[in-house]
């Protein structure tokens, strides 16, 4: 469902973008270049424009062509370079920067604020390119009865200087790549195993600190891992991918837990522009899974309850808050259902003061997504939650609102129905019945897993977790991470300093490693040994898992320093102690086992929180449940109420019955505002 707050508009017909599509192959970017010289003898200046367009094709003589359109203002430079001997480097790939090493002319293309998806499959398109043009030429030099390249060259001489673009990888192409990459991977087992052993540092005494050696400046693109298995995107989801990359319209994407909001998120981000795209959410830990910062780091004002000059006086008196104000052309807030009114109003007056842009939020495009039927904003015991729907300001800046309907966590559709009352705040007699006779549910501890407990307190969990693990024998391992810079607070508190394992202790993964395995955020299994080179080796519970466990090494978490260009990245394992977990740190997991006790319950949308982790009534294990335990925000549920009937309204004026529509929702609003902070 798609509300459009400020016009009228009949869709008539949606045909996805490409943008929007799965893609296998790309040979066009549009980003900033930078092209400079690496050669001693030659100092000249660099050039560099930050709109340029970049494009991979061949010349009449079928040789790979990196073609570069430098726009400068009016005026735009085309300059054209063979590809026949360079390097490709993509180590900050997911910060929208890689570069080609361009050896016979000297220099270095760099190329910046490129969307991080594009990127990598541009680099990767290239590569798998130049490796099968210097396949075809080794077989060219040792077969004399092929026609070689330079007696094609000669008979094409005189032709019309020509340049197409390159075109997909065949079937054939594919086939030949993977042949010639398993060829290359069997004659060199021993290089590749080396490469990812690093030595241990000793930590009182024992061996089993983590101290990653320090990495090379420059990567190749080789070396660079692959990305997680693409994943199709619903029509829905589409829909809000087209919004904001084709008509570029600030948005509000909502819907219920499972309903694939983070996956699109992850989509959008990794199709905007890196170096001017800001991310950001309402929580550390949230800040973290999605490579963001915290939103009040971003902002810059501190809690936001100083006056409104006070708070921009405090931006604008540190210069590097101010220089990213002014670089923001996209900000991406996740979790806005924990983002106060009055903080909201005061970050956009902040922004069309420090952006010197009187259009909404200094004209910056928001991308907001979140659940406000899930956790609300932190307030003084007693008061009462003021949410940003709620505000002016918001019907001012969020231009179009998509609620997306399908749920993909849960395929119990009984289930569904139940967690779809509990949303909002209602669970009549039958759905009762169904939530407690869940308590009967008996979870075979299967490889020694035990449902994890969902805790409404994080003191709970963590007394919970430490219990148990001293509980174990054996050796306790402490795995120290390594970090490149100062950590931010909000990195410190989702990604530990220090995670103390032992042999059978359970744990969660907090980063994917491998969905074609089931190994995602949120998988559990059990610490079954630890392998020689000291890391530990988890069977997950998860059946296309490896029976025998998988070693699980150091992984890079990183979130964007405010007020700065660069990333502080934690090299840590991807491991957190997983007999209990707080609700609030559940938020966005799936879990295959959950036991979750509501009694002490304290805040509207936490039950609904916490059940909805689960996957099916048969998953869940729900202890003294009462249906008072339920409860949900009036305000918010008629913020929804309100959104759903005047989509339909507006659905049966216009005789469409599909699920995507535009409209107006001129009542919604002026109840609104009716009661708007």
């Amino acid at each position: 469902m798609v509300v459009d707050t400020n016009t009228t508009v009949r869709e008539t017909s949606y045909a996805p973008s490409p943008s929007t599509k799965a893609t296998h192959y790309c040979y066009e970017l549009e980003c900033c270049v930078r092209l400079e010289s690496n050669s001693s003898s030659n100092r000249c200046g660099a050039l560099q424009s930050k709109q340029s367009t970049v494009v991979l094709g061949r010349n009449y003589h079928r040789q790979i062509v990196l073609n570069i359109t430098l726009n400068k203002g009016r005026k735009a430079n085309n300059v054209s370079y063979l590809l026949q001997d360079c390097r490709i480097f993509g180590r900050n790939i997911k910060q929208g920067m890689g570069s080609i090493e361009i050896k016979n002319k000297a220099m270095v293309v760099y190329l910046t604020n490129c969307a991080p998806d594009r990127l990598n499959i541009f680099l990767k398109s290239l590569d798998a390119k130049l490796t099968l043009m210097r396949e075809t030429a080794l077989k060219n030099l040792q077969n004399p009865s092929r026609t070689p390249m330079s007696s094609r060259s000669e008979l094409l001489n005189g032709l019309p200087n020509v340049f197409n673009v390159l075109s997909p990888l065949s079937v054939t192409e594919i086939r030949e790549l993977q042949k010639m990459r398993g060829q290359k991977q069997a004659q060199t087992p021993s290089k590749a195993s080396a490469a990812a052993r690093r030595p241990l540092q000793t930590l009182n005494g024992s061996n089993n600190a983590l101290t990653p050696t320090s990495r090379s400046r420059k990567r190749p693109l080789s070396a660079v891992s692959s990305t997680d298995s693409a994943v199709g995107l619903s029509d829905e989801q589409k829909r809000v991918v087209h919004i904001i990359l084709k008509e570029k319209q600030s948005i509000f994407f909502t819907g219920s837990a499972g309903t694939g909001k983070s996956l699109v998120l992850k989509k959008i981000i990794g199709s905007l522009p890196a170096s001017t795209t800001f991310v950001t959410a309402a929580t550390g830990v949230a800040a973290c899974q999605i490579g963001g910062t915290t939103l009040h780091s971003f902002v810059g004002i501190g809690t936001g309850t100083a006056s409104l000059a006070n708070c921009v006086r405090v931006v604008e008196d540190k210069k590097g808050l101010v220089a990213q104000w002014k670089l923001c052309t996209h900000l991406v807030i996740d979790e806005i259902s924990m983002v106060g009114a009055e903080y909201f109003t005061k970050m956009e007056a902040v922004a069309r003061k420090i952006r010197g842009n009187d259009r909404p939020f200094g004209g910056i495009q928001l991308i907001i997504t979140g659940d406000f039927l899930q956790l609300p904003p932190v307030v003084e015991r007693g008061e009462e939650p003021k949410f940003c729907f709620q505000t002016p300001t918001w019907t001012r800046c969020v231009r179009r609102t998509v609620v997306l309907q399908k749920v993909h966590r849960q395929n119990d559709s009984r289930f569904i129905e139940i967690l779809n009352q509990i949303r909002v705040g209602k669970c009549d007699d039958e759905a009762t019945l169904d939530i407690q006779s869940t308590s009967k549910n008996y979870f075979d501890p299967d490889k020694g897993i035990v449902a994890t407990k969902l805790c409404t307190h994080t003191k709970d969990a963590d007394s919970v977790n430490r219990r148990n693990l001293e509980l174990l024998d054996g050796r306790t391992r402490h795995f120290i991470a390594h970090d490149d810079t100062a950590i931010p607070d909000a990195l410190n508190k989702s990604v530990p300093r220090d995670v103390t394992l032992k042999i059978g202790a359970q744990v969660m993964l907090t980063k994917n490693l491998d969905l074609s395995k089931g190994m995602s955020n949120g998988s559990r299994g059990i610490v079954s040994s630890f392998s020689k080179d000291g890391y530990p080796v988890v069977k997950f519970l998860d059946s296309r898992a490896p029976q025998a466990g998988v070693e699980v090494k150091p992984y890079p978490f990183s979130i964007r320093i405010a007020g700065g260009d660069g990333m502080a990245i934690r090299r840590q394992v991807p491991l957190m102690l997983a007999w209990a977990i707080s609700i609030h740190k559940s938020q966005g997991l799936t879990l295959d086992a959950v036991e979750v006790c509501l009694d002490r319950v304290f805040a509207d949308g936490q039950a609904y929180v916490a059940l909805s982790r689960a996957r099916s009534l048969s998953s869940l294990c729900v202890l003294g449940f009462e249906s008072r335990n339920v409860t949900a925000n009036e305000a918010v549920v008629q913020y929804y109420e309100d959104l759903t009937r005047d989509a339909d309204e507006d659905n049966s004026e216009n005789g469409d019955d599909s699920d995507i529509c535009i409209k107006r929702p001129r009542a919604l609003f002026s109840r609104l505002n009716a009661n708007t902070v």
